[in-house]
């Protein structure tokens, strides 16, 4: 009887081996498929951001062909090569469109970006002060050329054109994080803190934000808030090392010995 229920185990064994086997080997199968279904799918993500971006390519390509306005086309043209990182191309593009029609505003912005991408900022902000005579209410040139300045350290030349920006526009995020940047630099807490938060509530909700936010918290000493800010920085931005950085610092300071 014992041998008997040994033999019945060990049936049950083998059986429960072969189960177990074929079990892996349905799950191995099933990881197969799935790691090919990823690939497929992603494969074919791919294949549509790059077919859409020739689309663009062609569909400029065609305006430029068949419109009087060429100008206009050069100028989308190279705002879809600058959105592939294609800089040079986007260059030549605009160049083309203001050889056809030098008043465009946009086309000018566009140029704009350019320059402050490549660092050549006095470049930039001739071509956003030509923007901004050509169409002085156009905020996010006040926006762009505040920027500039603010990267020069002309305080407050960045301050007015950001107070510009925001007259034309009230509700413009990046302006308002912007002026919080200058009244943080000027040593005004409570209004640049007052800044950020608006920001915040009209959509901006981005690593450097909240590691500003905390960098104001922090020259309050309000320590806890400050902590909290550059959590939320490093939650959007985990290699975003002066949130890091601004952390560890804090923690140090209140380590007892």
């Amino acid at each position: 009887m014992v041998k008997a229920e040994n033999k019945k185990t060990d049936k049950k064994e083998t059986l429960l081996e072969k189960t177990e086997s074929i079990s892996s080997g349905f799950k191995s199968s099933y990881l197969i498929l799935f790691i090919i279904f990823v690939v497929i799918s992603l494969s074919f993500v791919a294949y549509k951001r790059n077919a859409a971006w020739k689309d663009d390519l062609q569909l400029w390509g065609d305006v430029i062909g068949k419109s009087l306005n060429k100008a206009r086309g050069y100028n989308n043209l190279g705002m879809t090569y600058y959105e592939q990182g294609q800089s040079n191309e986007a260059f030549k593009a605009y160049m083309t469109a203001l050889r056809l029609k030098p008043d465009i505003p946009h086309v000018h912005y566009n140029l704009g970006l350019f320059y402050q991408e490549q660092g050549k900022l006095y470049k930039a902000i001739e071509e956003y002060r030509i923007v901004l005579q050509l169409k002085p209410d156009y905020p996010d040139a006040h926006n762009n050329l505040g920027n500039v300045y603010y990267n020069q350290g002309q305080i407050e030349e960045a301050k007015k054109e950001y107070i510009s920006a925001l007259r034309l526009k009230p509700d413009h995020p990046d302006a308002h994080n912007n002026l919080g940047n200058v009244y943080a630099n000027q040593g005004q807490m409570d209004e640049a803190i007052k800044e950020f938060l608006t920001a915040l509530k009209l959509g901006l909700n981005n690593a450097a934000l909240h590691y500003n936010m905390g960098n104001a918290y922090k020259r309050q000493d309000l320590n806890e808030e400050a902590i909290r800010e550059f959590e939320l920085a490093l939650k959007l931005r985990p290699d975003f090392s002066p949130a890091h950085e601004a952390i560890e610092s804090l923690r140090r300071k209140f380590q007892t010995p």
